[in-house]
């Protein structure tokens, strides 16, 4: 899984790379936005398969994962 969110990010980092290649016209803009947040969207999910979250309550009927310090 982590090659899969690393593979991710590279294909992310690719896409801000292409700011520097000049003006966009609108229709790329809209097109660079839209894979921008599908590539966001899938590295949330890999993350979210790598690091799981369940949602117990806790004995004090919140729902932290972890103690507070």
């Amino acid at each position: 899984m982590i090659e899969a969110y690393d593979a991710i990010t590279e294909l992310y980092l690719a896409e801000l790379k292409k700011l520097d290649g000049g003006p966009m016209t609108s229709e790329e803009q809209t097109v660079w936005t839209a894979r921008m947040d599908a590539f966001r969207e899938a590295q949330h999910a890999v993350f979210k398969l790598m690091f799981p979250q369940d949602n117990k309550k806790t004995a004090d009927g919140g729902n932290r994962q972890r103690p507070e310090k």
